[in-house]
């Protein structure tokens, strides 16, 4: 099964998901606390860690909306949801937050044998999180279904390979370049045969109108000016680096200067022009997003690279058929209820 690498969050972890099939030997919820789904170097993980994870993350995927963006408006006794998640094409859900799980034992115990504790306030945080918790939607802490004791213990856990992961970082070279990271700003927006259609002017082509709009932009006009003989045609501002957008206008994007427009071919349908205008050579503070983002890329990397030799040092022995056994079929999220309250 192919692994993926989690980052460590003690807040509600995000994903999607889609269809599957239900799983058999569903274990009643009033037994999680007591059924063992895997050892870890010999010490028992109860199933109500794991379903804390996979109901927080079943949570999100409804709040988000994920089941409606998939065209899934209900649930139903022949279809489980939850059985396969979209960023793993094919992999369980459950399995994949048994691996998270498992990557929590190793690092908290990596954070043990480094010396790594929680301070007074890191702790007084985690009393913080659960009371917040518990104090949340009601489905969800019933779904849960955990004492503060025990999610304190979870959280804890959670924290400590936190801090594990942040000290492992201390030691990674993260040099971003200023070229790197760069982000600048671009207007953009594309022109295709339905967009000449709904003008209704004769003897227009998208390659005509594009080329005239840049055409105006050159000459010094702004994109909105040169937008306003043609009704409902809108620029879309974005900011971007070199190398982004490559099959659309970003080349054309990265070779002109402030304030310049191009006519841009599109590379996957010949029918469409793109009209791109470059507003800035520079945005502080999406750079400075960006810079961020490779920052933890390289973290992310290296990590990926060191973690299965921590993980190897470890005997972990999961019980898949048990694991098969914690059963998602009903939702958790109701939309309605939370607009009301």
């Amino acid at each position: 099964m192919k692994k993926r690498i989690a980052a460590f969050i003690l807040a509600v972890l995000m994903a999607a998901s889609v269809m599957g099939g239900c799983a058999a030997g569903k274990v009643d919820a009033s037994k999680y606390a007591t059924t063992v789904i895997a050892t870890f170097d010999g010490n028992p993980i109860y199933m109500d860690e794991l379903n804390y994870y996979v109901r927080t993350t079943q949570y999100a995927n409804e709040k988000a909306g994920f089941l409606e963006s998939y065209g899934i408006s209900r649930w139903t006794d022949e279809v489980n949801f939850y059985n396969i998640v979209v960023y793993v094409p094919g992999e369980p859900l459950r399995e994949d937050c048994m691996s998270m799980v498992r990557q929590i034992y190793v690092m908290a115990n990596e954070a043990e044998k480094a010396g790594i504790s929680l301070s007074v306030e890191e702790t007084a945080n985690i009393n913080a999180a659960v009371n917040e918790f518990l104090a949340g939607d009601e489905a969800l802490v019933a779904a849960v279904n955990l004492s503060a004791d025990r999610l304190n213990e979870i959280y804890t856990r959670n924290a400590l390979a936190n801090k594990m992961y942040a000290k492992y970082s201390e030691g990674i070279d993260t040099t971003v370049t200023d070229e790197e990271a760069l982000q600048y700003d671009v207007s953009y927006l594309a022109i295709g045969p339905a967009t000449i259609t709904n003008l209704e002017i004769a003897d227009l082509t998208p390659e005509k109108l594009a080329n005239e709009i840049a055409d105006a932009v050159n000459g010094g006009e702004t994109l909105e000016k040169a937008l306003e003989g043609y009704s409902d045609l809108k620029g879309t501002a974005v900011t971007m680096g070199n190398g982004d957008y490559s099959n659309m206008f970003g080349p054309a994007a990265e070779a002109l200067e402030v304030g310049k427009a191009a006519a841009v071919e599109s590379s996957s349908n010949e029918d469409t022009f793109y009209v791109v205008v470059r507003d800035s050579d520079y945005n502080e503070e999406a750079t400075a997003s960006k810079k961020a983002e490779l920052e933890a890329e390289k973290i992310s990397t290296a990590f990926a690279e060191d973690y299965p030799e921590w993980e190897a040092a470890y005997v972990f022995e999961p019980d898949h058929k048990k694991i098969e056994g914690l059963v998602v079929d009903e939702p958790i999220y109701d939309k309605a209820a939370d607009a009301e309250g």
